[in-house]
């Protein structure tokens, strides 16, 4: 094993922190699916309506596809969530790494609330739970601290990584802490209660331990397109932080739903719902909305599908076609 030289160092450190975010070797790693979408709301004639279409005038017609055009765009803001989701798991892996190289370690979207919440924007809210017992809680309890706070895990804190690559070619960091007193933090990276001593760690002992955490989220999306006022709530199902820093899915329960055209009379009703986020850098999305739309001079029904990608696929159909 070869150690390299100072001017490298930082280079190969980046690189070693940075493939889990370019590659990842979980299901959600594959790329995301390039084919354009085949979005009946947009395609001339609107296929799937025909049975019904010819009961409205083509302005009534465009009218009545208004409020899925709207509910499709209101559900982009899951590609966001899902993007912000990756940066914060990367950021808690990572955060050896940036206290070493003197970055900041906050998540970047992100703000801390206090009592161990996060908050992006007005739409989502985080919080992380113990994923094993430890001398101040119990597995599944809530962390009620700020974790990207290195104060968290040890005070008095110095953090020097040195980075080594072997003839292989396989890359080590790792990291040697010095510290005059522990938090509770210290036992998120796998240490016990109360380490003394310089302790000696390798990047992929803390992304395993700190891997482990459970996220759990809250998402409130808001929305007005034009005549269109859409409102929903997500909550992402408990999910490691090391599967979403490797792309992998979180699942998504539709909380509730309210899309309703104010010009129309139109609403929308969910039938089915099946959506994953899928993070890392592709940001796409997996999963199917069935719903259909009440009232107005066309009711109608829909289906938007994810094939692993950001924009759905749309059908549309008539009621009585169901």
């Amino acid at each position: 094993m070869t150690l390299l030289p100072r001017g490298a160092l930082a280079a190969l450190i980046l690189s070693a922190c940075n493939a889990g975010a370019t590659a990842g070797t979980g299901p959600g790693s594959e790329p995301e699916n390039t084919d354009p979408a085949v979005d009946a709301l947009e395609i001339a004639g609107h296929p799937g309506l025909e049975g019904c279409a010819g009961a409205v005038s083509a302005a009534e017609l465009e009218a009545s596809l208004e409020i899925a055009r709207d509910f499709r765009e209101s559900c982009h803001e899951m590609v966001v969530c899902g993007g912000l989701n990756a940066s914060f798991s990367f950021a808690l892996i990572q955060i050896l790494v940036n206290i070493a190289a003197g970055d900041p370690t906050q998540p970047s979207g992100f703000t801390y609330e206090g009592d161990g919440y996060w908050r992006a924007n007005e739409t989502m809210v985080v919080r992380l739970y113990l994923p094993h017992d430890t001398s101040w809680g119990r597995a599944g309890d809530p962390i009620a601290f700020d974790v990207f706070d290195i104060e968290s895990y040890f005070t008095g804190v110095s953090v020097e990584a040195s980075a080594s690559i072997d003839l292989t070619g396989d890359t080590r960091t790792s990291f040697a802490i010095r510290f005059e007193d522990s938090g509770p933090g210290a036992e998120l990276l796998g240490l016990g209660p109360n380490p003394t001593g310089t302790i000696e760690l390798d990047l992929e002992q803390v992304a395993a331990a700190l891997g482990q955490i459970e996220m759990r989220n809250d998402i409130v999306v808001d929305d007005e397109h034009g005549d269109t006022h859409v409102l929903y709530t997500l909550r992402g199902a408990p999910t490691p932080i090391g599967q979403l820093a490797d792309d992998g899915a979180q699942g998504m329960e539709l909380v509730d739903v309210t899309a309703v055209n104010a010009a129309t009379g139109q609403s929308i009703v969910i039938t089915d719902w099946g959506m994953e986020y899928r993070a890392g850098v592709a940001r796409t999305l997996d999963g199917t909305i069935d719903f259909r739309i009440e009232g107005g001079a066309m009711p109608y029904e829909a289906t938007f599908v994810y094939p692993h990608r950001s924009s759905p696929d749309v059908s549309l159909r008539c009621p009585s076609e169901t």
